[in-house]
């Protein structure tokens, strides 16, 4: 029997088995993104329309956009994990905890940019999100859902 190889059926083949491999990350990073335009709603809003600070607009982003983030990764990203995070409150306890701690690479990266480099400060956030975001999925995935 003739073995048939296609070029194009092993692309797929090895893009659907990339998917399933990562698919936890690639589900956090989905909900991650709309946590990120969210925060950057808020960001922006606070800052244009109300005067106040961008680290302090950010720092409110962060709470409400993270807070979404939680309850969407424990029903969908992290829905076969949900067993080692029984109680919904102290769950939402730890995973703000650990983000928060996330969130101050975040804020660095940030005002870093904006103050010293002189970065508008929507685009700093944007890129604070990429250096920040891998440490947060490592984070909550261990310490939010991890096995007891």
């Amino acid at each position: 029997m003739a073995v048939i190889y296609s070029p194009r059926l092993y692309a797929i083949y090895f893009l659907i088995r990339l998917l399933l491999k990562y698919q936890r990350y690639i589900k956090f990073a989905i909900v991650g993104g709309i946590g990120c335009i969210v925060n950057w709603t808020i960001l922006y809003c606070l800052t244009e329309f109300t005067g106040l600070w961008y680290i302090a607009s950010a720092v409110v982003g962060i709470v409400i956009a993270n807070t979404i983030n939680y309850f969407v990764n424990h029903n969908w990203a992290f829905e076969k994990e949900r067993s080692n995070n029984n109680n919904l409150a102290m769950g939402w306890v730890k995973y703000m905890t650990t983000i928060g701690i996330c969130s101050l690479v975040y804020l660095g990266v940030l005002a870093l940019l904006t103050e010293r480099f002189g970065v508008w400060y929507i685009a700093s956030a944007v890129m604070a999100v990429g250096v920040s975001s891998t440490l947060s999925f490592l984070s909550v995935r261990k310490i939010v859902w991890g096995k007891k």
